[in-house]
């Protein structure tokens, strides 16, 4: 042992010592040895404090390299829709910088709700709200201020476009800008919506494009379209109308201005109503040849 010991260094020397006490004396012993061909020294508390500190050190700078790639996706995730977080919502503030992918499609103050879906051709004017599960797609564009409520859906991906003007209110589950339900209707055509401001589009209500390019559908200002109202195809609603719930119009219906309708009625195809009129519920308008 001493022949060993006289080349090493001091700090060698005392380890080869240890080992040489383990190995010939306490090695012997069950639990020193399993079987490994070398004895196992056991490590001190303070070797084994030293190494779990190691460990965990590691860990946290682990940790913290994750964090900030996260935080640097997020990031990158909120500058490609210039989209901010506030108070759970998807708040648009600086959704105008020169570079974003929506630069020429989003003004400022947009906010958007979870669940949402909102196309890449689409187009919303400041202060424009977009409600939990609303959705806007195709070639449509909404005016300063509007707002769509829960379920709301606006435009669709056919050719054409929907465009709604300022201060409008889309309601719950309403469907405005879609395809038309016309036969005559062909894959393909160009079909159109005009809305203009300040109209109250209730729950369940249904617009509709026109049915070919050479037609549009059109709705004036401040009208309050009540629930489950339809104006179907190449319709021309005025201004200041009130159509009470149910109140449905068949294509290219013409509605002048100050009209009111009860609940529950039925203009047929190709009618008109003059400004000022008054439809009571449960009435059918319609054109009556002669015999």
């Amino acid at each position: 042992m001493q022949g060993r010991l006289d080349g090493l260094g001091p700090e060698q020397r005392g380890d080869e010592a240890a080992a040489t006490v383990f190995r010939e004396v306490l090695g012997h012993r069950p639990g020193y040895a399993r079987g490994l061909g070398e004895m196992v020294i056991p490590e001190s508390s303070r070797q084994h404090d030293k190494l779990q500190m190691q460990q965990y050190m590691s860990e946290i700078e682990k940790h913290k390299k994750d964090s900030e790639q996260y935080k640097k996706d997020a990031e990158a995730y909120k500058m490609t829709w210039c989209l901010n977080v506030d108070d759970g919502m998807w708040l648009a503030t600086q959704c105008r910088k020169k570079g974003s992918e929506n630069y020429r499609l989003m003004m400022q103050g947009v906010s958007i709700g979870p669940l949402c879906t909102f196309g890449s051709s689409a187009r919303l004017g400041n202060g424009c709200e977009l409600y939990p599960g609303s959705h806007i797609s195709g070639n449509s564009e909404l005016g300063e201020r509007c707002i769509l409520m829960t379920g709301a859906v606006v435009g669709d991906d056919f050719p054409g476009h929907t465009v709604i003007g300022c201060n409008n209110i889309i309601g719950h589950h309403a469907v405005v800008g879609i395809k038309c339900q016309d036969l005559k209707y062909k894959s393909g055509d160009e079909c159109f919506l005009d809305i203009g401001d300040n109209n109250d589009i209730r729950e369940h209500t249904s617009i509709h494009r026109s049915s070919m390019s050479g037609d549009r559908t059109v709705i004036g200002d401040n009208n309050l379209i009540m629930g489950s109202c339809h104006i179907a195809h190449d319709c021309k609603i005025g201004n200041n109308n009130i159509f009470a719930n149910n109140t449905l119009l068949a294509g290219h219906v013409v509605v002048e201005d100050y009209v009111h309708t009860a609940g529950a009625i039925v203009v047929h195809q190709f009618c008109s109503v003059g400004s000022f009129s008054f439809i009571g519920g449960g009435s059918v308008v319609m054109i009556i040849s002669s015999l």
